[in-house]
């Protein structure tokens, strides 16, 4: 079987829904409903590969059952900003429980120095062997396919997210199976995802007016940029991918009722805990 399986651990952008004080249709709806209250994103492909450890991760991990955690045998951080690594410290709690001495943590190389400036003491020594460190250090290589265990490859693509560093959205492929994940899109690389089952894009912001009131300053800095999910929805359609599932979703101060009907068929929206195979 070549079965791929996706469970959205966290499924919001930098900051949990509900938020703080706020009273508009979205956090309304989470405020009442535990389905509709996301924690930062990150998933777990068919229970072994982890990608993104963010501030919610020790909860995340604990809605999955105790066994399964063991299972982890890889880490994938797609970049170095905070919601997508700063975990790390309550991750390291795996190690009691996995089977394998030390734990590979994937990166770029370029989020490895934010890594290392927060979590060096993490980090194995690869000149000692008896290093009690939770983590080994390995390298991502922008379109290099890395070859995991039981027929998964991960290829990572720039997308153009941030200046400081580099971005990587993960091609992931087992079989004849192709999913492209990435929470964070300034860019959508059609020609790299051409012919995916599956999309799980960036849901920070709607449309691009909401984007550029919100966020500008940020914008001119290069600090982020997110491509606003109708002008994503557009671009994948028009390529002939025709199923999409929006991931890091945003304050969008609107139901997922309301921001569906806006968008064409074959568009979800992910939730906290959603599993989808393939």
């Amino acid at each position: 079987m070549d079965e791929l399986s996706i469970r959205f651990l966290g499924t919001s952008a930098a900051r949990p829904i509900p938020r703080w004080g706020c009273k508009c249709p979205q956090c309304s709806v989470a405020e009442s409903s535990p389905h509709a209250r996301r924690t930062r994103s990150a998933i777990l492909v068919n229970k072994n590969l982890l990608v993104d450890s963010g501030p919610d991760i020790y909860d995340q991990l604990h809605t999955i059952p105790y066994d399964d955690l063991a299972f982890i045998d890889n880490i994938i951080i797609t970049h170095a900003h905070a919601d997508h690594f700063l975990g790390l410290d309550d991750l390291a709690s795996l190690r009691r429980i996995s089977e394998l001495p030390v734990l590979p943590l994937y990166a770029l190389p370029d989020s490895w120095e934010r890594i290392h400036d927060g979590f060096r003491y993490l980090i194995a020594s690869e000149s000692s062997q008896y290093d009690v460190r939770p983590f080994a250090h390995r390298e991502l290589e922008l379109d290099k396919p890395l070859v995991l265990a039981e027929g998964l490859t991960v290829t990572p693509v720039d997308t153009r997210h941030t200046q400081p560093f580099t971005t990587a959205g993960l091609l992931i492929e087992r079989g004849d199976r192709r999913v492209f994940y990435a929470p964070d899109l300034g860019y959508l690389p059609i020609d790299q995802v051409e012919g995916a089952d599956l999309l799980i894009l960036d849901g920070s912001f709607l449309s691009k007016a909401q984007m550029n009131k919100r966020y500008s300053p940020l914008l001119e800095e290069g600090q982020g940029r997110h491509i606003p999910i109708l002008e994503s929805a557009k671009q994948a359609q028009e390529a002939g991918i025709h199923r999409i599932i929006y991931t890091h979703i945003g304050h969008l101060r609107q139901t997922v009722d309301q921001l569906l009907d806006q968008l064409p068929a074959g568009c979800e929206v992910a939730y906290d805990g959603l599993v989808v195979s393939l």
